[in-house]
């Protein structure tokens, strides 16, 4: 299956995702900053998707393919959590736009919405036996910073030795399952797949910056077919010199294909 994060920045962008969904074949579909983005009933239904979630979501909102379907919804203001199933399949989707680093350069109002979605998530797990999960978004936070690093907080992983020996990590006495970041994986100067966000007025950052990322239990790491930032949808291009086109939005989108069986 693939799975497409997108933060629009507001912008008018619909008839550009349904094309790159379409085109890339994607299943699942989440945004962030869409309020400026009309899916409106008539578009989505002509091109095979449906809307997940009850709205009580308003930082995230979730499309996805009408074959699929939705076992339960949990719902806050910047992170929405549905395990799903296709077939006899069963699988969880967390999305979140996370509070953003001008908001606040402290990781703490990051840090409480990311340990709540953990919890609902893990609560899922337990409760419908399900060991295949994902968490997108636009995390503002890099591979390497503490939101994504911390045991209590998404202890996501980046590299799979590691996570084929040890489960997870015990912190305080007590014990936090591993995810997995594929991320730094799949960054290549070769492809030009650097990141998702360009933003050069701090000399100590990297300038394109992975906040778009997507996470993976254990279970999935090695189902990861593809992971890239999209530069170009059909013939329009997505970047405007060396940065995101503005005029579409200031982030690039995340594709990622994944094998769910």
């Amino acid at each position: 299956m693939k799975l497409l994060f997108w933060n629009l920045n507001k912008k008018d962008n619909a008839d550009l995702v349904l094309a790159c969904m379409r085109e890339e074949e994607v299943g699942i579909a989440a945004f962030g900053e869409f309020s400026g983005t009309e899916f409106s009933d008539k578009l989505l239904k002509s091109s095979g998707y449906r809307p997940m979630g009850y709205g009580g979501c308003d930082k995230v909102k979730i499309i996805a393919q009408e074959s699929i379907e939705v076992i339960d919804c949990f719902e806050e203001s910047r992170f929405t959590v549905l395990p799903m199933k296709i077939g006899k399949i069963c699988f969880i989707i967390a999305a979140a736009h996370l509070v953003d680093r001008m908001s606040s350069a402290d990781p703490e109002p990051r840090l409480v919405d990311i340990r709540k979605m953990m919890d609902v998530i893990h609560g899922y797990e337990n409760e419908l036996s399900i060991k295949k999960t994902i968490v997108m978004g636009d995390l503002n936070a890099n591979p390497y910073d503490k939101e994504l690093l911390l045991p209590n907080a998404f202890n996501a992983m980046l590299f799979k030795g590691l996570v084929r020996n040890k489960t997870g990590r015990t912190w305080c006495g007590d014990e936090y399952p591993f995810l997995y970041n594929p991320t730094i994986h799949w960054l290549s100067e070769e492809l030009e797949n650097y990141g998702s966000f360009y933003y050069s007025g701090d000399c100590a950052n990297p300038i394109w910056n992975c906040y778009d990322q997507a996470l993976v239990s254990p279970e999935l790491m090695d189902s990861i077919n593809s992971y890239s930032y999209l530069k170009r949808i059909g013939n329009r291009d997505l970047i405007a010199k060396v940065r995101p086109n503005s005029k579409i939005s200031d982030h690039l989108p995340l594709l990622v294909d994944i094998d769910l069986s």
